[in-house]
């Protein structure tokens, strides 16, 4: 029952089931309680009657008897007395009397009716029994309103037993239409008592179940009012038909279609609306819907009979199907698409210009993209160029320089080269920080991945910033941890370290400069070390601190700089410490001093001794006097100065060193004789040191004689253009002496040695 009150578990065949259930059962109750009590009460009235009956049938029986054996016509008194005797003794006997055959009372339990003719009702039957057309006779009627049983038979008496009269007894019917009246009321009685039970029960089951069937009835009633007004509701076009195309429902949408009222158009077909050839196209797409069992799709224009306008309509048709799996009909929603479609044409148009738009700026794009490019290998080759016509004079200076002091000078003439040395240094170091800056920015600096002694190089760092130092009477204090060997870029870590201990000697007028290396991250295959250079200096303005690691950046931009400087060493400073995994950065207090730092990852390596022994306790250029003077050097070299100044270092070690002033010289010479290396310039005219390389290369016994390239080109690009055409090694101008001695030695030297 429990389950009834749950309005969204029945539908509205359920609720007819269940109501003409719950008739037929109260109904057929009703009925079999109703048979119940009427057998009931009539075998009780039967029982009642036949007790009745059998009493008075034995009460005359017994008085009849009695009076029979005891009553004589012999004397009017004495049957008198006998007959009042007897109906004394006797309640339910109203009379008793004697009737002579000539219908005259003989002898009357009342005395008042002794004597008196009965009335011809009596008489007939009286005669009827004498005439022995009957034995016994019994007739009801009412005396005084009161019921009335009349028994007559025959009295036979005398001597030869002949009929004397008639003996009647009138019995009340009281009792017995008493008992037939109370066997009526109780049945009339059991009878509304079971109509009012079964009325309780009707309401109580009805209380029960009517009430959830009632508010079932009317959820489902606003459950499909709610449906029709969003059916009606709904823009597109909704509609239903049957299996034979017979319309069954529609909204008002699809009533502006057919240009009729809902009513007008159920039980319609098609054919009755539109064309045939659209009424047999709607149906075959019906058709195909209910036989496919799923959704199909279609798209059709349509004209709409309300207001005429065309409009192209998506239409999706489902087959529909009852519970029991019988096929209802077809459901179709037609969607209007019109403006979507229209939408969609004018995105096609947008995009086809936009296309047109794209490929016309792509090629705009592709023209700056190329002018960019070219003006970038303009840029380098500018760069490339200015490298070149800056360094060639350079080593110039610096070579002459050297010779100078190697010749012998005065103590005036040694001051004045060093001040010559000294901004030359300046000057190269300027060029150096320019063209690492426009390396990195253009993403052409190649990091090296050599052993890295950091103990050393600190050892370097602080011999270059000493002298310095030591002329302004700063103290120079170093703290490198104990660290094994690492792989990294050593040039460039020692280059960074130096632009911070340069600018902290240059900024500290007293008290100490500290160079810190500590590790700081210790991963499994790499250290990240921490490198700091501590000054007790100006120091640095907070608002001035943003700016220093920028391009062209000082702490001090005024005309009137005390200091000086480029203010590239700092950025190009964090731009190494980014491309080797760090960063960089400071900490400085005004007045007390700053505290540079920069990181960087380097790789684990392993001490393979990579540092010759004998190079670190004997210079290379007296291993080469010593061991290597015999070999035949060509150097090729087309600038006359730098030619002078290579020719002086190398005539140290070898007297006779053959010369040629361009690439062609070069290869004709080599085509003459057997040479143990050569330096080779790259920028040449007629042939340059690339081809001439190339050149050579392919001569007998040239397959393995050390080239080494000389050249002002310092880009990376520029090392590899010169390896890929056949050189061994890399040195750049303007030459240092020692790093010449160096490379010569590594290549001249046997393998192992």
């Amino acid at each position: 029952m429990k389950s009834l009150t749950n309005e969204a578990s029945y539908t509205l065949p359920n609720l007819v089931d269940v109501d003409r259930r719950l008739a037929l059962a109260f109904g057929g109750l009703i009925f079999l309680l109703m048979v119940a009590v009427l057998l009931a009460g009539g075998l009780y009235l039967r029982g009642v009657m036949e007790s009745e009956q059998d009493r008075l049938s034995t009460l005359t029986t017994r008085v009849l008897a009695n009076a029979v054996s005891r009553v004589s016509f012999s004397g009017k008194y004495q049957a008198r007395l006998l007959l009042e005797e007897i109906a004394a003794v006797q309640p339910d006997i109203l009379y008793l009397r004697l009737i002579d055959r000539q219908g005259q009372v003989y002898a009357h339990s009342d005395p008042a009716q002794n004597d008196q003719q009965v009335d011809p009702a009596t008489l007939a039957i009286v005669r009827a029994l004498l005439d022995q057309k009957t034995a016994l006779q019994v007739r009801e009627y009412l005396l005084a309103e009161q019921p009335v049983r009349e028994v007559s038979i025959t009295y036979q008496g005398g001597y030869d037993n002949a009929v004397m009269g008639v003996i009647q007894v009138g019995i009340s019917e009281v009792n017995r239409k008493n008992a037939l009246e109370n066997g009526l009321l109780f049945i009339a009685v059991v009878v509304v008592a079971l109509l009012l039970v079964g009325i309780y029960a009707t309401l109580r089951i009805s209380a029960h179940f009517g009430n959830p069937i009632r508010q079932v009835a009317r959820a489902l009633e606003r459950e499909r009012t709610h449906l029709r007004t969003l059916v009606a509701a709904i823009p597109d076009l909704v509609w239903l038909k049957s299996t034979e195309g017979v319309y069954l429902a529609c909204n008002p949408a699809f009533q502006r279609f057919f240009g009729a009222s809902e009513a007008a158009i159920i039980g319609k077909t098609d054919y009755d609306f539109v064309d045939k050839e659209l009424a047999d196209f709607f149906q075959q797409k019906d058709q195909n819907a209910m036989a496919a069992g799923v959704p199909s799709v279609n798209e059709e224009w349509i004209t709409f009979a309300s207001d005429s306008h065309r409009a192209l309509m998506e239409t999706t048709k489902v087959p529909m199907v009852a519970s029991d799996g019988s096929l209802i009909g077809v459901l179709g929603i037609g969607h209007d698409i019109t403006e979507h479609r229209n939408i969609q044409s004018e995105l096609t148009q947008h995009r086809d210009h936009l296309e047109k738009v794209v490929a016309a700026r792509t090629a705009e794009l592709n023209l700056a993209k190329q002018a960019a490019e070219a003006a970038n290998v303009a840029k380098s080759a500018f760069l490339a160029n200015m490298s070149h016509e800056i360094r060639t004079p350079m080593n110039g200076i610096l070579g002459m320089a050297h010779m100078l002091r190697r010749e012998g000078v005065t103590a005036r003439q040694q001051d004045r080269l060093d001040k010559i040395d000294n901004a030359a240094q300046h000057l190269l170091g300027i060029i150096n920080d320019i063209l690492d800056l426009s390396k990195i920015e253009a993403g052409k600096l190649v990091l090296e991945d050599t052993t890295v002694v950091l103990a050393s190089l600190a050892a370097n760092v602080v011999s270059m910033v000493s002298e310095r130092a030591h002329a302004k009477n700063i103290r120079l204090i170093v703290d490198v941890a104990s660290l094994p060997r690492l792989l990294g870029d050593p040039i460039r870590l020692q280059q960074a370290l130096l632009n911070y201990a340069t600018n902290a000697v240059k900024f500290t007028e007293q008290g100490t400069v500290t160079l810190r290396i500590h590790p700081v991250e210790e991963g499994p295959d790499s250290l990240m070390i921490r490198f700091e250079v501590q000054d007790t200096g100006i120091g640095i303005e907070a608002d001035k601190i943003g700016k220093l690691f920028n391009v062209f950046e000082q702490a001090d931009s005024s005309t009137t700089r005390k200091y000086g400087g480029s203010g590239l060493g700092l950025a190009i400073t964090k731009r190494f410490a980014l491309l080797m995994g760090g960063d960089a950065g400071v900490l400085s207090t005004p007045g007390v001093g700053s505290t540079f730092w920069f990181t960087a990852r380097l790789k684990k390596g392993n001490d393979n001794g990579l540092l010759s022994a004998r190079a670190s306790a004997e210079s290379a250029e007296a291993i080469l006097i010593r061991d290597y003077s015999g070999k035949r050097i060509l150097l090729v070299e087309d600038e006359p100065i730098n030619r002078e100044v290579t020719l002086d270092l190398l005539n140290d070690i070898w007297p006779t060193v053959t010369i040629a002033e361009d690439g062609l010289d070069a290869l004709n010479m080599a085509r003459q004789h057997d040479f143990d290396l050569i330096l080779m310039d790259v920028q040449m005219p007629r042939m340059d040191g690339l081809e001439a390389t190339r050149q050579i290369r392919r001569l007998p016994n040239y397959a393995t004689v050390p080239i080494l390239a000389m050249t002002a080109n310092a880009f990376a690009e520029d090392k590899t253009n010169c390896f890929d055409a056949g050189m061994n090694d890399f040195i750049g101008k303007p030459v240092n002496p020692d790093a010449l001695y160096s490379l010569l030695l590594r290549w001249l030297a046997p393998p192992g040695a």
